[in-house]
């Protein structure tokens, strides 16, 4: 079960923990387990996927209620209008 961390009217967002794919890709067809497939048989409706996280990282994951509430986004991050944050925690020594 995924741990749904936000929920209004058009959007749902979950905290993927790493390892878990958000959609099926063609390097990893074989995964069962795909954060918006298991987020649809929670919830019992469709959901629409909003951005992506690689495989091995973790953190929050939107998804769109309908593709209406998705567009705005997409178009929004095809500008690069939202604000990303990304914390990374290294081991060892940069150049």
């Amino acid at each position: 079960m995924l741990n749904i961390i936000y929920e209004d009217a058009q959007y749902e967002a979950i905290n993927k923990p790493n390892g878990l794919l958000v959609h099926r890709t063609r390097i990893a067809e074989e995964r069962k387990e795909l954060a918006l497939q298991m987020l649809r048989d929670q919830l019992g409706y469709k959901v629409h996927a909003v951005q992506r996280l690689v495989r091995s990282t973790f953190g929050v994951l939107l998804f769109a209620k309908s593709s209406q509430a998705t567009a705005p986004l997409v178009q929004a991050s095809a500008k690069r209008e939202p604000d990303k944050i990304y914390l990374a925690i290294a081991r060892g020594f940069a150049p």
